[in-house]
C-alpha cells in the first residue's frame, strides 16, 4: 500500500470512530433529559474518551509509520470501544426511557 492510501485508510477508521463516539455522547444527553441519571451513564463517557483517545493516537502513529502495527490495532480497538460504546449508551437510553 503506498503511504497515502495508509493515511486514508488509517483517519477513515479515526473518523467513524469520532462518529460513533458523538451518537453515544447523543445518546447520554438524550438519557439525561427524560430523567436517567448520569450515574447510570456515566460509564459511557469514560469509555467514549477512551475511543477517542485510542482512535487519535493510533490514526497518528498509523499514518506516520504504516508498517507499525500498534497504530493500527489501536486504531480498530478504539473503534471497537466507541461502537461498543454507542451501543450501551442506546441500550441504556432505550431501557430506562421505556414506558413503565
Amino acid at each position: 500500500m503506498t503511504t497515502r492510501t495508509t493515511t486514508w485508510l488509517a483517519f477513515s477508521l479515526w473518523i467513524f470512530s469520532a462518529l460513533f463516539a458523538a451518537a453515544a455522547l447523543t445518546s447520554i444527553v438524550l438519557g439525561v433529559s427524560v430523567g436517567i441519571s448520569f450515574f447510570q451513564l456515566g460509564s459511557v463517557l469514560n469509555t467514549v474518551m477512551i475511543a477517542a483517545s485510542f482512535s487519535t493516537v493510533g490514526a497518528v502513529v498509523a499514518s506516520r509509520r504504516p508498517k507499525n502495527p500498534i497504530g493500527w490495532i489501536m486504531c480498530v480497538g478504539g473503534l471497537g470501544v466507541a461502537l461498543g460504546s454507542l451501543t450501551e449508551a442506546y441500550a441504556s437510553y432505550l431501557l430506562f426511557s421505556g414506558p413503565d
